[in-house]
């Protein structure tokens, strides 16, 4: 949230996100244009706090609603009573849709975008396959409680990203790879959310997200291969053309 540029900067995660404004940031910035700010309260009357509070939360629901984002069994009230199962759910479903966004965007919305959470998984087994490494069953698989999964994929689409010694040689525990395979996603350009302690706790939907910003990463490399190949061959037509147009008359 706060990478995303929202104010207040949130510190804790119930407390802040009970007045309902920076959820309202987030939904805004999944689909620019979708809160109607005008029926914002942002500066709050200590009378009316309480109602002013749960308008904003209502809204928050309502206007994910008006987007095909669901929050579901969530109503503005238990935003308000800061119930934090509820708010977690609300984190993560507003993460996955701003997560599934940038693929859009990447994938300029076409054949490559996933559908569902099922494509994004094929896609972590088809670059962990090319890459020689053993694909994975679920995002909930044992194996990427040691980290070493995230490591071989990010190393396979962006290499020399990781240093292979500190996961290859065996002497670091599954918490400090988790921590370091975090680390060098974040390093390589990835905008990841999941925490080391997700992956150690073997958390199937940080973990799917955290899958989803690699796969953001890997077409926004491609895309930027492409455009560089691009450029290349544009300079050397223009540099073809240049050459004729300078021959004498006559010669070929």
């Amino acid at each position: 949230m706060n990478s995303l540029g929202v104010k207040p900067y949130v510190t804790f995660l119930y407390t802040d996100l009970s007045n309902g404004l920076v959820l309202l940031q987030l939904v805004d910035k999944i689909k620019p244009g979708t809160v109607d700010w005008s029926l914002v309260v942002q500066n709050f009357d200590p009378k009316r706090r309480l109602f002013q509070e749960i308008g904003n939360c209502n809204l928050v629901v309502d206007s994910a609603k008006s987007i095909n984002i669901r929050l579901v069994n969530v109503s503005g009230e238990d935003i308000q009573n800061r119930d934090r199962k509820l708010i977690l759910g609300v984190c993560f479903t507003l993460m996955h849709a701003y997560t599934f966004k940038l693929l859009y965007e990447v994938t300029q919305g076409g054949r490559d975008l996933p559908s569902d959470d099922k494509d994004i998984l094929t896609w972590v087994n088809e670059q962990l396959t090319e890459a020689n490494a053993r694909p994975i069953n679920s995002f909930r698989d044992p194996a990427i409680s040691t980290g070493i999964p995230i490591l071989q994929l990010l190393e396979h689409i962006k290499p020399n990203s990781t240093n292979k010694s500190i996961w290859l040689e065996g002497d670091s525990d599954d918490f400090s790879l988790c921590q370091y395979a975090v680390s060098c996603c974040r390093k390589a350009g990835a905008r990841v959310f999941t925490l080391p302690e997700h992956l150690k706790d073997l958390n199937g939907k940080m973990i799917l997200t955290l899958f989803a910003c690699l796969q953001v990463l890997y077409f926004s490399l491609k895309q930027k291969a492409e455009n560089k190949q691009n450029r290349i061959k544009t300079n050397e037509l223009k540099w073809l053309k240049l050459t004729d147009d300078n021959k004498p008359n006559g010669v070929e």
